[in-house]
């Protein structure tokens, strides 16, 4: 109990695994190297009584004990960076002291090791390069000058830094496979908790839509029914147009909703299809529409075949169609669908001739439920281009306002990465 609550000084439930692991390594270096030393102090106490093997083991002691205490208070990287530094150092001073027979190439090797282990990627680089610098000057000033304590050198010393190098990196590399083991397998139960919550997210989305929406239906229709089949003065037939009118909007926002939720379930198959069949077959959607508006889609120079998911295109151009016409007052709406590429990227190009916006709501208006215009002006639930950045997100694409002035008309652009 004691030992696990001496592994775990420091950690708490603020810090990241990849952390709580370094913690644990140096805490692991820390509770091996006491013992050691221990042991090593015993012996020379029963055999040469060596004081410069006595002073040795008290700076080791030292190093430790500040580690410790530097992690107990929750200065992790310091700590771990004080005894990476600190051992080196004092290493390459007993090396250089003793000799070469002290034989520290173990300990050298062991720094090495435990810097990888105990820091992240950035800070790791800047300790090997210590390593670099400091071993070959310790070893160059080990070979060019008389060791002034070689004579001190007590035969078991270089054993006790073989052991000690071999146990930490033999116990460094058990603790790496065995958490590695343990956080394989919370993944896999992470991951299967998840697929069942969402397994039965969608079946609620799908049960509450459905349910929601035959009350709606019934409320347009009767609400409908009514105005029909009972006299109503001016401002009666006002309230009764306004609850359908709520009633078709509530709808449109239960099926946005849903498409919403759907995005990640949208088949991840790429595959090799005709962008100009999907624009159609959305001309063919929109037909209503266009003929209403007397509305156009122009086509400039598409690729005849496209490699990307088929589902995900058609979602996000849709909704760019949608909302071209939409957010237009013009006598002669239309649309623009050019194409350009890049050695890396296929680039669709979507200019309307609409309303238009400021360019500092470039950002904004792909946020949930973001509308820069009142329900009353135009209808729409601000979640298509939201839809649109989520659908292009996840299969790598990227979606932006590229330009637009108010009266004159937006471009869009999507970016495709090529396959």
């Amino acid at each position: 109990m004691l030992v696990k609550k001496f592994y775990q000084t420091g950690i708490h439930e603020g810090l990241s695994f990849s952390e709580k692991q370094r913690i644990e390594l140096s805490n692991l270096f820390i509770l091996i190297g006491i013992p050691m030393l221990t042991l090593h102090s015993i012996a020379n106490y029963l055999g040469p009584r060596s004081t410069a093997e006595f002073a040795l083991t008290s700076i080791w002691f030292i190093i430790f004990l500040i580690s410790y205490l530097l992690n107990r208070s929750r200065r992790h990287h310091l700590a771990r960076l004080f005894i990476i530094l600190s051992s080196i150092i004092f290493m390459g001073c007993i090396h250089v002291a003793f000799g070469k027979e002290a034989r520290f190439e173990p300990m050298y090797l062991m720094s090495i090791v435990c810097s990888i282990y105990f820091f992240n990627r950035k800070t790791r680089y800047k300790i090997l390069m210590v390593h670099l610098v400091l071993i070959p000057l310790f070893f160059f000033l080990t070979m060019t000058i008389d060791p002034p304590l070689a004579h001190l050198l007590v035969p078991t010393g270089p054993i006790a830094y073989f052991f000690v190098s071999i146990i930490v990196l033999v116990s460094f590399t058990f603790k790496i496979i065995n958490e590695n083991y343990n956080y394989n397998e919370i993944v896999t139960e992470q991951n299967k908790s998840l697929t069942r919550k969402n397994t039965e997210l969608q079946n609620f989305n799908h049960i509450v839509s459905h349910d929601l929406k035959e009350p709606i239906r019934n409320i347009v229709s009767f609400s409908s029914l009514v105005k029909r089949k009972i006299p109503l003065d001016e401002q009666s037939s006002q309230y009764i147009e306004q609850i359908i009118s709520s009633g078709y909007q509530l709808n449109t926002l239960i099926e946005d909703l849903k498409s919403f939720q759907s995005i990640d379930t949208i088949n991840d198959h790429i595959e090799l299809f005709s962008p100009r069949e999907v624009i159609a077959e959305l001309e063919s959607v929109f037909s209503n529409t266009l003929e209403i508006k007397n509305g156009k889609i122009l086509i400039n120079d598409l690729p005849r075949y496209l490699k990307f998911s088929r589902m995900a295109f058609y979602i996000i151009v849709k909704n760019l169609i949608e909302n071209a016409f939409k957010y237009n007052q013009s006598d002669l709406p239309q649309l623009i669908i050019s194409y350009q590429e890049s050695d890396k990227e296929h680039e669709y190009i979507f200019a309307d001739n609409g309303i238009g916006m400021k360019m500092e709501y470039a950002t904004e208006i792909f946020k949930m439920f973001k509308r820069l215009h009142n329900r009353v002006e135009y209808a729409g639930t601000g979640l298509g281009l939201n839809i649109s950045q989520k659908t292009a997100d996840r299969f790598g694409a990227k979606i932006e306002l590229t330009k637009s002035v108010i009266g004159e008309g937006s471009v869009f652009t999507l970016q495709i990465p090529k396959v």
